[in-house]
């Protein structure tokens, strides 16, 4: 367990990330539209201003796909 706890706390350190970061990435996820929210939300990630520019342009190939097979997402 110790080692677990370490290697959660030292990303954490690593990204310079917050309980603060946390909150309000969910916050975030839960403000989003109804069938716009990514599968995975990498919060280190996001920190670091990486992983925007991927969700958003999986989300709009996932709308694409719903829209040609007339699902509604």
């Amino acid at each position: 367990m110790d080692g677990l706890a370490n290697a959660l706390f030292g990303k954490m350190e690593e990204f310079e990330m917050n309980p603060q970061t946390i909150a309000d990435g969910i916050k975030k996820l839960v403000d989003m539209q109804k069938g716009s929210r990514p599968l995975r939300y990498p919060l280190d990630a996001i920190v670091q201003g990486t992983d925007e520019e991927f969700i958003s342009a999986k989300a709009k190939i996932k709308r694409k796909w719903a829209a040609k097979y007339g699902f509604d997402i």
